[in-house]
């Protein structure tokens, strides 16, 4: 990803961001007025292969090499009964959604960002079995994430409501009845 910072620093208002990438490339420039540290998130052309090179270069970082090229496209059926598994790892969702927020920009969350922020999903009984991700903006409420049944199944949900007034309970109370 190449970023070209045309965004000016100022000292009074509000933050005022855009971002611009052009088509079918990872380039982007950032327009606008920053006064305090903001996030901006762009799309990216390609997203399997830019997934493949920044977790190439992440393990590289890391000390594990990486051998072959990367090849976009499809697999046919023959060259997937011909690949030989090497290693395998049977990891709890918990774990992986835990290291997950802690090497991501809050993917999913049980006790620590947005849930916790608001104080949803606090008793003792969630802890630990929902895991989720809030967001707002315009009028539009969202939750998403994962959370564990009495049986102990994991079930994803994605929830949107558009206008009207606040419906974090329902969403919540939606979530409490999965869980039975």
């Amino acid at each position: 990803m190449h970023l070209v910072n045309k965004c000016i620093t100022v000292k009074k208002g509000h933050n005022i961001l855009s971002v611009s990438r052009k088509r079918d490339t990872n380039n982007a420039t950032l327009f606008g007025k920053c006064r305090t540290t903001q996030t901006v998130f762009v799309t990216v052309d390609r997203p399997a292969s830019f997934l493949g090179y920044a977790l190439a270069e992440y393990l590289a970082k890391h000390g594990i090499s990486i051998k072959g090229d990367l090849i976009e496209g499809h697999l046919a059926q023959s060259s997937i009964t011909e690949m030989v598994v090497i290693a395998t790892d049977r990891t709890s969702i918990g774990s992986v959604i835990s290291e997950c927020n802690q090497r991501s920009l809050n993917l999913a969350t049980g006790q620590v960002g947005t849930l916790k922020k608001s104080g949803r999903f606090r008793e003792k009984i969630y802890k630990g079995k929902v895991f989720a991700k809030t967001g707002y903006i315009s009028g539009v409420w969202i939750l998403g994430g994962y959370c564990q049944n009495s049986a102990g199944k994991w079930l994803a949900f994605s929830m949107l409501v558009n206008k009207g007034v606040s419906p974090r309970k329902t969403m919540d109370d939606i979530v409490k009845v999965m869980m039975q």
